[in-house]
C-alpha cells in the first residue's frame, strides 16, 4: 500500500477518515442534526489520523494535512497553541495548514467543560483570536462563546453575549463568505444592519443561526419615542463599553434594556496596557491593525433586497431587516426575538403605522398589559383603539393575508419556530405552507385568539413550555378546537414539549386531552424536550 503513489493513497486515507455529517448541509441534516453524536464522529475520526500520522514519515506527511480539516476548541489555553499550529508550513508546502481547515468549531463556556472567563476577549475576540484570517477556505462556522461575568450569573440563566467589535464581521465577510455553507453564531451581541451587511456577500450558505441579534435605533429615535423611560440601543460596536441585557420577571416577561458597564471593559481599564498573557507582542500588533484597518470588502452585488440564493435554515431575530433579502430556498425559519416593529405589524390585522413612527416603548413592551382590554378576538389592537390612545399615528391600509407592510414571508416555508409574542393564529396566517410548527408558549403574555381560516398544509405542531401548566392545555384545547371545526384538516400529531416533569403548576385533577384527540384522529403526547450539553437557554 506504501508503494502507491501519494495522491492516490491520501485519497484512500482521506475517505477512511472522512466525517459525513460534519461538512453535510442539507435540509435534512440540518433538522436532524444530533450535535453531540457528529462531535464524536469527529474526535473518533481525529484520533485514527494522530495515530496513522505515528506509522511512518510519509503517512505524517499525508495525515498532517488531513488532521487539520477540522478543528474543534473546547477550552481557551489551546487557542494560542491551534493559532501557531495553523500558521505553520510543513516542508515542500506554499501555504500554511490553516488553508486545508474546512470546519472550525469553538465551544467556549458551554456543556460541562471549563468556563470561559473571557480571557484574551478585548485583545483578539474581534477575529476570533486571529482563528478566521488564518482559515480562509471555511465551510462550516459553527461558535458559541458564552460570558460568564466572572461567575456573578449562572451559566443556565440567559447568558449574557459578549460586546463584540464589528471588526469580527468584517473579517469574516472578508475572508470565507464566499466559502461559507454553514453559520452558527452564539454569545455575540450583534446588531441586525451588521447582520444584513455581512450575510449579503455569502451567496453560497445553506443553513445561517444568529444569536443574540438587537435591533437597532438612534437616538434621535429614542428620543423622540422613549418618553425618558428607556435606553437607546446605541450598542456602539467600534469601541463597546456596554451591554444591553434583558431580565424576566416572575409571573410575566417584559423586555427591559438596561446598561452597565461589561466585565471586560473594566478589567480592561484597571489593567490597561497589561497584555493577557496569552499571546507575544507580534500577535498582539496583529489583533490592534486588525481593529484599526479591517473594512467591508467591496460589495459587486446590487441593492436590496439582496438574494440568497441557497439559504434554507434560518435562525434570526424577526426585525425589518429580514425583508432586506430574497431567499427563495427557505424551508426552516425559527426565532426567538421579534422587534417592536415587527411584532406590531405581525400581530395588528386592522391596520398599521407608518415605518419609523411606532408607538411608545412602554406600551409595546412584552408583557405590557395596559391594553390587556383593547385586544380583539384575533389577538389584534382594534385601529380605533390606536387612533385614541395617540391620534398622532399614520396608518396603512390592511396588509394582505400572508404579507406585512414590510414584505412577505417566503411561502416556501414548511418548518416553523415561533416562540412568545405571536397568537397561533396570526402564525398561522402569515405561513400558509407550514407544516411542522414549534410555538413556544413559555410566559407567554398572548391573549387567546381564535383559529378563523383553514389552513391545509400543518400536520404537526409541538407546544414548547417549561413545564405542563394550565397554559398548556388552553393552547391544547385551542388547537383540538380548530381541528373539531374543520380548520386543521391535515393535523395528525400535537405534541406538548417541556423542559421538566414538573406538574406543580397543572390545576388538579386537569390533564390532557387525550380522549377528544383520539376522537378527532390527532396524536397528542406529551414529552420531554431533548438536550444537549452544548445547548445554552437563550431569550434572544
Amino acid at each position: 500500500m506504501l508503494h502507491l503513489p501519494i495522491e492516490i493513497l491520501r485519497h484512500i486515507l482521506d475517505l477512511a477518515t472522512y466525517v459525513p455529517n460534519a461538512f453535510n448541509t442539507s435540509f435534512e441534516a440540518i433538522e436532524g442534526e444530533d450535535r453531540d453524536h457528529v462531535l464524536q464522529l469527529i474526535h473518533q475520526s481525529l484520533i485514527t489520523k494522530t495515530i496513522l500520522s505515528c506509522v511512518s514519515k510519509e503517512l505524517h506527511f499525508i495525515m498532517e494535512s488531513l488532521l487539520y480539516e477540522i478543528v474543534v476548541i473546547f477550552r481557551f489555553r489551546f487557542v494560542p497553541i491551534l493559532l501557531e499550529r495553523l500558521r505553520t508550513m510543513s516542508g515542500g508546502q506554499t501555504r500554511t495548514w490553516g488553508h486545508t481547515c474546512r470546519r472550525l468549531d469553538i465551544y467556549l463556556g458551554v456543556g460541562s467543560d471549563a468556563g470561559y472567563l473571557d480571557e484574551s476577549w478585548n485583545e483578539g475576540g474581534h477575529t476570533l483570536w486571529g482563528l478566521i484570517p488564518t482559515c480562509p477556505r471555511l465551510e462550516v462556522l459553527l461558535v458559541r462563546v458564552v460570558c460568564q461575568d466572572g461567575g456573578s450569573r449562572p451559566k443556565s440563566l440567559f447568558p449574557a453575549p459578549h460586546l463584540t467589535h464589528n471588526c469580527l464581521w468584517k473579517t469574516i465577510s472578508s475572508f470565507c463568505a464566499g466559502t461559507l455553507r454553514r453559520l452558527e453564531l452564539f454569545g455575540f451581541s450583534i446588531r441586525m444592519d451588521r447582520v444584513e451587511m455581512m450575510l449579503r456577500y455569502m451567496t453560497a450558505l445553506e443553513a445561517c443561526h444568529i444569536f443574540h441579534c438587537t435591533p437597532f435605533y438612534d437616538l434621535d429615535y429614542w428620543d423622540s419615542r422613549s418618553r425618558g423611560n428607556w435606553m437607546p440601543d446605541t450598542h456602539d460596536d467600534e469601541e463597546p463599553t456596554s451591554r444591553v441585557y434583558y431580565r424576566s420577571r416572575p409571573g410575566r416577561v417584559q423586555c427591559e434594556i438596561g446598561r452597565r458597564k461589561s466585565l471586560e471593559f473594566v478589567q480592561s481599564q484597571e489593567t490597561e496596557g497589561t497584555p493577557s498573557g496569552w499571546f507575544d507582542h507580534q500577535i498582539r500588533a496583529e489583533f490592534e491593525a486588525a481593529k484599526a484597518n479591517t473594512v467591508w470588502p467591496p460589495y459587486h452585488g446590487g441593492p436590496a433586497p439582496y438574494i440568497l440564493p441557497k439559504l434554507h435554515s434560518l435562525h434570526l431575530m424577526l426585525t425589518p431587516h429580514f425583508f432586506e433579502f430574497i431567499l427563495p430556498s427557505l424551508r426552516s425559519f425559527s426565532t426567538t426575538g421579534i422587534s417592536e416593529q415587527a411584532m406590531f405589524f405581525i400581530r395588528n390585522t386592522d391596520a398599521a403605522f407608518a415605518y419609523g413612527v411606532p408607538p411608545s416603548p412602554s406600551a409595546m413592551a412584552i408583557g405590557d398589559r395596559s391594553h390587556s382590554n383593547s385586544f380583539d378576538k384575533n389577538g389584534s389592537i382594534p385601529a380605533s383603539e390606536l387612533r385614541k390612545n395617540n391620534p398622532n399615528y399614520k396608518y396603512f391600509p390592511k396588509p394582505d393575508l400572508h404579507s406585512t407592510i414590510f414584505g412577505t414571508f417566503p411561502v416556501t416555508i414548511t418548518h416553523l419556530s415561533m416562540r412568545r409574542y405571536v397568537p397561533l393564529n396570526q402564525v398561522l396566517d402569515r405561513f400558509p405552507n407550514v407544516t411542522h410548527l414549534t410555538w413556544d408558549i413559555h410566559f407567554t403574555c398572548n391573549p387567546p385568539a381564535t383559529i378563523s381560516r383553514p389552513h391545509t398544509a400543518l400536520q404537526q405542531i409541538a407546544i414548547r413550555n417549561r413545564c405542563l401548566d394550565d397554559t398548556s392545555l388552553l393552547a391544547v384545547n385551542q388547537v383540538l378546537e380548530a381541528a373539531k371545526k374543520g380548520w386543521l384538516v391535515k393535523l395528525k400529531e400535537i405534541r406538548c414539549s417541556n423542559l421538566t416533569k414538573d406538574r406543580t403548576y397543572l390545576p388538579r385533577g386537569l390533564m390532557l386531552p387525550y380522549e377528544k384527540s383520539k376522537e378527532l384522529g390527532v396524536a397528542l403526547s406529551d414529552v420531554l424536550q431533548k438536550g444537549s450539553r452544548l445547548d445554552c437557554f437563550c431569550e434572544y
